[in-house]
């Protein structure tokens, strides 16, 4: 999955969306990570449900 155009993990617990993990690739390897917890923000992200 992909959040502002960056690899992105997202993370659930008992359905509910707790935590977005976003990635920034540097020279092939994992430059940043950027990690959301706003529970107003992540609720945008709902959409994107467990498979």
């Amino acid at each position: 999955m992909e959040l502002n155009g960056a690899p992105a993990i997202l993370v659930w617990d008992a359905g509910k969306l707790i935590a977005a993990f976003m990635l920034e690739p540097r020279d092939g390897a994992i430059a940043e990570i950027y990690v959301m917890r706003n529970p107003d923000k992540l609720a945008r992200l709902t959409a994107f449900t467990p498979a």
